[in-house]
């Protein structure tokens, strides 16, 4: 049986599962998810080159739209079907969480209450359960990390 140390020692930066490649920043998500709302007929409109070509209007760090899963991760723009891949960002829209933060003073007190209730409501599938015995369970990963630090 391997020690502690030794498993630590084996760790690879490729070790860990990270959700994306794109910046998980709720603030950056914000900004992606402020570009999104402006797209005219998103329908029509190719959304990788509009985001392309608009990206810098907030200062964003990536001009690929892919970063837009971390806005439909926080509950900025819809995602349909959830958890389905493939699904198109043009059938996507702002929801009333982006709508409420986006009337708000970017980084004001109203927009970081917002932005703390999202970030506390966040929740994922357990990914580990391969028996499917866990419909409806969702992990919390700030009150779960909040637990493991109480504990420690």
């Amino acid at each position: 049986m391997r020690t502690y140390n030794e498993k630590l020692a084996s760790l690879t930066e490729k070790s860990v599962w990270v959700i994306t490649k794109q910046t998980v920043n709720f603030d950056e998500a914000f900004k992606a998810a402020k570009l999104f709302a402006e797209i005219p007929n998103r329908k029509s409109t190719n959304i990788a080159d509009y985001f392309s070509k608009n990206y810098l209007r907030y200062g964003l760090a990536e001009d690929n739209y892919r970063t837009l899963v971390i806005p439909q991760f926080f509950g900025l723009i819809t995602k349909t079907p959830l958890y389905a891949r493939g699904s198109k960002y043009g059938n996507e829209t702002p929801t009333a969480v982006f709508d409420a933060l986006n009337a708000c003073e970017f980084g004001g007190e109203r927009y970081n209450i917002i932005k703390s209730e999202q970030l506390i409501k966040l929740k994922i599938r357990a990914i580990t359960d391969t028996a499917m015995n866990n419909e409806g369970w969702n992990i919390l990963p700030l009150v779960f990390s909040f637990l493991v630090l109480k504990q420690l």
